[in-house]
């Protein structure tokens, strides 16, 4: 058995589906960091959970303002068959 990889250089089209999805795409690295530090800190639940009313305040507005000012709000057509 063997494995055989294709890899496709024509980045054209590539490129215009990351352009689409660029905020989930964000996320998805943005959780591989805190995973990241979260293995090699340790304790992160720990320490959170120890913070005051106020940091988490600050840190759910910044959440909510990154979401509102990089959403994408397009429509797409949607064909019902």
């Amino acid at each position: 058995m063997s494995l055989c990889i294709f890899l496709d250089f024509a980045l054209d089209k590539t490129i215009n589906i990351i352009d689409a999805i660029e905020f989930p795409i964000f996320v998805l690295i943005l959780f591989g960091i805190l995973h990241y530090l979260s293995y090699r800190n340790g304790n992160l639940l720990e320490r959170l959970s120890k913070l005051k009313i106020h940091h988490w305040i600050g840190e759910l507005l910044v959440i909510f303002l990154l979401v509102a000012m990089f959403y994408v709000g397009g429509n797409q057509e949607f064909i019902y068959f």
